[in-house]
């Protein structure tokens, strides 16, 4: 489907949207999240103390500003949100389909595990108290109610993260930048600025291709949302595996466990980079294709000219 998108902005909304206007929405989430996180001190969800946990937890439901500009933009330009979420369409099997996020995993895990490893050698206590900040996100430390804390944990990093995430980066920003910039550079533009908000930006970033990818080769974001819940569930579960495992009981991973690690991660960062690749060699678009947006738009046009 290589036809060019409309050219009037009636017909093309995504013309008329700029990235910028985020600006207030995102100033405007701000106390909201702050007295989010003020609730869940004061009833003992959320130890003041703990202060990885809660500054992850703030982040999260700042994407009550991301989400409220997508709906803002929905309503003032006219743009079905539903239409983002069309029936997937020629993403191949489920299981294959959901193994594509194996690329980026993996390299982002290699190249931490690296760091890590590479920093221990020099500065041991500095690795010890990262690894000990990062577990304390994955247990209650301290909350009256740790039921609670782990319910808000994982709708925040496995249903609020991946579905706003995934509206605005995919749904609306690339076709944005498919619409203005082509292909090639939306895919990587949008990549990029995905890229900058995580920790872990070259892996990130991978993640943001196959993302973009698997949303203009299915016409659907419930694909990249699929395989962001899959991306962090994976990255929490090693994150507890590597607690679980580590000769400290638990509490945090050691500079001797960093040493190993830093040298298991070369062949997990070069296996996770060929495998890239190989799905960047299969599922790169061509460059004139249209945005997923008016992807249905083109078919439709396609057979009214053929019959």
């Amino acid at each position: 489907m290589n036809e060019t998108p409309p050219e009037t902005s009636s017909e093309n909304p995504f013309r008329e949207i700029r990235f910028l206007t985020i600006i207030p929405f995102m100033a405007a989430a701000l106390p909201v999240a702050f007295a989010v996180f003020g609730l869940l001190h004061v009833t003992g969800v959320l130890p003041l103390s703990d202060v990885s946990a809660g500054m992850s937890l703030l982040t999260a439901w700042m994407y009550g500003g991301m989400l409220g500009w997508c709906l803002w933009q929905c309503r003032r330009h006219g743009i079905p949100l539903m239409r983002l979420f069309a029936r997937p369409q020629g993403g191949g099997p489920f299981w294959r389909t959901t193994l594509i996020v194996a690329p980026p995993l993996l390299t982002s895990t290699g190249l931490m595990l690296m760091l890590l490893g590479a920093v221990s050698l020099a500065l041991p206590e500095a690795v010890s108290h990262y690894t000990s900040a990062s577990g304390t996100l994955l247990e209650s430390s301290g909350s009256k109610y740790p039921g609670v804390y782990y319910v808000n944990l994982a709708f925040s990093f496995l249903i609020l993260a991946p579905l706003v995430e995934e509206v605005l980066f995919r749904g609306f920003l690339l076709n944005r930048w498919m619409v203005r910039f082509g292909a090639t550079r939306g895919i990587l533009l949008t990549s990029f600025v995905f890229a900058l908000l995580h920790v872990s930006q070259p892996g990130t970033f991978f993640f943001g291709l196959i993302a973009a990818m698997m949303y203009i080769k299915t016409r659907s974001l419930w694909v990249p949302i699929w395989l962001h819940f899959v991306n962090n569930l994976a990255a929490i579960a090693l994150q507890f595996g590597a607690c679980a495992l580590s000769d400290t009981g638990g509490e945090a991973i050691s500079a001797g466990d960093m040493h190993i690690a830093g040298l298991l991660g070369i062949p997990c960062l070069l296996v996770g980079i060929i495998l890239m690749i190989a799905a960047i060699r299969q599922h790169w678009p061509d460059k004139s294709i249209v945005p997923p947006y008016f992807q249905e738009d083109s078919r439709e046009n396609q057979e009214q000219l053929s019959e």
